[in-house]
Order: C-alpha cells, then structure tokens, then sequence
C-alpha cells in the first residue's frame, strides 16, 4: 500500500538533508518517541508502533527511511517536488488493517507537522 503527505513548504532539499536526520527525527514527528541510538545514517527509534532500527538515505530531491525489521518493510520518504512537499509511505501489504492505515496516516500527518516548523 502507499500513502501520500503533499503539501506547501519553502524547505530546500538541502535543508531536508541537513535538518532530517535520525539523532533529531524525534523532534520533527510526534510518533516517533525515542531515539534509542544513532550513528550516522543508521540508528534504532521507539514509535507508535514499537522498536525498529532504521536507516536513512540520502536521495535526490530529498531523503527515506526505512524501518528495518519491521515486518510490513514500512519506509517513508520526504522530496522536493515542484508542486510542494511529498511524504510518501509504503507498506509491503496490499491491503490493511484500519487501525493500521489509521495509524500511518496519523504518523504522516505528525511528520508534516514536524516539517512545517523548519
């Protein structure tokens, strides 16, 4: 499944890169409530969800991050479109359960929030 999060920001890719990272992702999504670890681009955080370690890449227009061990393989990413801000969600499931989808889009919406304050 995929989730989509498109909205109007005046953040810079450069600024995606440099301000979202996983040691302060904590600070910019209301889901995510602890960074356990972190080095680099890999870490582990405590979410909604449960414990996942994490990585963070580095793309073109903006950046991703996966959730590891997470048995529904959910990653989100966040770019620069020429139409705004795209936060987009997948899960390796076609269909899901309500309280899930719920909970994804909550997660989406927290992390809009968190971005909309840079």
């Amino acid at each position: 499944m995929e989730f989509y999060n498109v909205f109007q920001n005046n953040i810079s890719v450069q600024a995606i890169h440099q301000q979202l990272r996983i040691d302060n992702l904590d600070q910019y999504c209301a889901s995510v409530n602890q960074i356990i670890r972190h080095h680099g681009n890999e870490g582990e955080m405590y979410c909604v969800w449960g414990q996942f370690n994490i990585q963070r890449e580095i793309l073109n227009k903006g950046i991703r991050i996966s959730l590891l061990n997470c048995p529904n393989a959910l990653t989100f990413s966040i770019t620069r479109e020429q139409h705004g801000l795209v936060i987009h969600c997948t899960i390796n499931t076609e269909e899901a359960d309500d309280d899930f989808i719920e909970s994804i889009q909550v997660f989406l919406n927290d992390l809009q929030q968190g971005i909309n304050q840079l």
